[in-house]
């Protein structure tokens, strides 16, 4: 079923489409927050905190910036041992 047909559906039936997605929640570190487009946040059902998809961007763009340093600096260190 493709999206196209899901909002095909829902304008006919005159309510409005909402799309829920799980991901990984940065507090617990498990894959409960549910990022909520048509309200612009995302809110955990775990640890019960909610957050705007500015602060959950900001955080995970710093998150992936780290990984990428990280194995960036592993992958430039020299290999094997200095005798």
């Amino acid at each position: 079923m493709s999206i196209e047909f899901v909002k095909e559906i829902c304008k006919l039936q005159g309510i409005e489409m909402k799309i829920e997605s799980p991901v990984k929640c940065h507090k617990c570190e498990t894959r409960s927050l549910i990022l909520k487009p048509s309200e612009r946040v995302g809110y955990c059902y775990r640890c019960k905190q909610s957050w705007s998809f500015d602060e959950i961007r900001t955080i995970n763009l710093e998150q992936f910036d780290y990984e990428k340093r990280k194995y960036s600096n592993l992958m430039t260190e020299k290999k094997g041992v200095n005798l």
